[in-house]
């Protein structure tokens, strides 16, 4: 694992530690992963979750992953918030998502592909700062299907001020009309990479994971 590379950011007086350096953008790469928290008994009894995002794999997800059922063309998403920030940054390069999805019909050949986007949120107001989907994935036959992506993605120039937050729309669409049925589509999102009750041992992670390019301030 690469050592993390710490910078002090000029005319703030405090330090970043960024995962990687992008030497040809000039960037900080700060991983963060996407995770769920509970907000007490209320929440574990309604299942009404938080989805966060943050810079550290040793958060145990309250959920392993998330699922719902979908008709066709239907997407089913999460959305995942940082903290806000507590200083001014400024974003802006490639960025990578790293997402596992499933799907499962019991009837019909199900199909799907995954889509991300981008957004910064300011007092309130929540703007598209770029989208990204991967490529359809189809099974054979009824049953389930499974697979992990890495999504790039180009994200302008934007700068957050103090209270902003950076926020990921992680989805997964049905598409094949031919499944006749309603289809359950699943979504990972666990730091500590263990098997969830669908997403399991058979795909490569269970880690939702959004590699982010912030300005090293150099």
């Amino acid at each position: 694992m690469p050592i993390p590379t710490t910078y002090v950011m000029p005319g703030t007086g405090t330090i970043a530690s960024y995962n990687w350096e992008d030497l040809a953008e000039g960037t900080g790469i700060v991983s963060l992963y996407g995770y769920t928290t509970s907000s007490g008994a209320v929440a574990l009894v309604s299942g009404a979750m938080n989805f966060k995002m943050g810079n550290t794999s040793s958060i145990y997800s309250n959920n392993i992953e998330s699922s719902g059922i979908m008709d066709i063309e239907e997407e089913y998403y999460r959305k995942f918030d940082m903290s806000p920030f507590n200083l001014p940054k400024i974003i802006n390069g490639t960025g990578t998502v790293i997402v596992t999805i499933g799907a499962y019909a019991s009837t019909g050949k199900q199909a799907m592909y995954p889509k991300t986007t981008l957004y910064k949120v300011s007092g309130g107001t929540e703007t598209t700062l770029v989208s990204t989907s991967g490529a359809i994935v189809s099974g054979a036959s009824a049953g389930n299907l499974k697979k992990t992506y890495a999504l790039s993605m180009t994200i302008p120039r934007t700068a957050f001020k103090k209270d902003d937050t950076l926020r990921l729309k992680v989805g997964t669409v049905q598409c094949n009309p031919d499944v006749g049925a309603e289809c359950t589509h699943y979504i990972a999102h666990d730091p500590a990479d263990r098997d969830g009750n669908f997403l399991n041992s058979d795909v490569s992670t269970t880690k939702l994971v959004f590699h982010c390019p912030f300005e090293t301030g150099e």
